[in-house]
């Protein structure tokens, strides 16, 4: 299914099954590195980060919205993560505040996380997910529910659509 690859990342050996996490993610196109070989696995992230990363994961080729069509105040849609918003509001997974933005740079806590991961489908917290933490999500974190998403029969790619479907 992923074939062997070299570890990519070289600050993340100490994450456990989370490398494989990582790298199977990384090697899918869904996550990327900081810069110098770094994932940073231990760092919080936004939730433009998440809503890409699932956008990734599960709609590889999204439509680019037109500029005008924005949902949100506060979203470049001619962004790296605007064309993601838009997909993962109108899938349902995500919403946006009253006053109606979508906070992009805001941090992503576990609980977020895991609620946006649910609405996509997610069946089961990965172990590695303290899931009554209270506390940012960490990119580690992150990659495991990207991982448990497409690897574990939540979706899964149909051939002759080219697309990702919901099992």
């Amino acid at each position: 299914m992923f074939g062997i690859w070299v570890t990519v990342f070289s600050d993340h050996i100490y994450f456990g099954r989370s490398v494989a996490f990582i790298e199977a993610m990384y090697h899918r196109g869904v996550v990327a590195g900081v810069g110098g070989s770094r994932f940073a696995p231990e760092t919080g992230l936004s939730r433009a980060m998440f809503v890409t990363m699932l956008g990734r994961a599960l709609n590889p080729e999204p439509d680019i919205p037109d500029d005008g069509d924005g949902m949100f105040s506060d979203v470049d849609y001619a962004s790296w993560y605007g064309m993601h918003v838009e997909w993962a509001v109108n899938e349902g997974f995500v919403q946006g505040y009253d006053d109606g933005t979508f906070r992009p740079s805001g941090d992503l806590t576990v609980e977020h996380m895991l609620l946006i991961a649910e609405r996509a489908g997610l069946k089961d917290v990965p172990e590695e997910i303290d899931s009554n933490a209270n506390r940012p999500a960490t990119r580690a974190e992150a990659a495991a529910i990207m991982y448990t998403l497409v690897v574990t029969d939540v979706y899964s790619w149909n051939e002759t659509e080219e697309e990702w479907t919901f099992e």
